[in-house]
């Protein structure tokens, strides 16, 4: 829908609209699933209160957007690391987000900006063994630092869900 336009013409417009273009955007059923470059301008326009990169698989995309340039990834590790770095690009550019719901890890530094944020939850992907969220969090090269999240005032929620009958919350 809206791929390219400089200069960005949300970023000027309240953070409501933004919030309901994006909803608007993602339930609309184009006969497959939501591609990230439909709605990037919306992404990084800064005006996000809600962020949920859920409906997207930014892995594959990112994979077919190589191999269409002929440098094909089999690599999931170069994969993840390149949806990390976006996803960490996006959440650094919206300032104003309050809610985040990510497949994903992202290191916790990048919500130190966010400081409206109440809710944040992770959700396992189903195609990855449960313990790989965590595990990717335990090399000695990837500290995790909570204490971001501690400085985070009006945090309300971590909510992480492992199982589809099991999840960590808090709250």
């Amino acid at each position: 829908m809206w791929k390219s336009c400089t200069p960005n013409p949300f970023s000027d417009l309240p953070t409501v609209l933004v919030d309901e273009l994006m909803k608007l955007t993602l339930s609309y059923d184009d006969g497959g699933p939501s591609k990230i470059s439909d709605v990037m301008l919306l992404l990084i326009s800064g005006r996000l209160t809600c962020l949920n990169l859920c409906p997207f698989d930014l892995e594959n995309e990112f994979d077919l957007s190589l191999k269409k340039i002929g440098r094909g990834c089999s690599s999931p590790r170069i994969l993840r690391s390149l949806t990390e770095d976006m996803i960490c690009s996006i959440i650094s550019l919206n300032p104003l987000l309050e809610e985040v719901h990510l497949k994903i890890r992202t290191d916790f530094e990048v919500f130190r900006k966010c400081q409206k944020l109440r809710i944040l939850r992770f959700y396992n992907r189903p195609k990855i063994f449960p313990f790989d969220f965590f595990s990717c969090y335990n090399h000695a090269d990837i500290p995790i630092d909570l204490s971001v999240l501690s400085s985070l005032r009006d945090l309300e929620t971590i909510f992480v869900h492992l199982f589809p009958f099991i999840s960590v919350f808090t709250g």
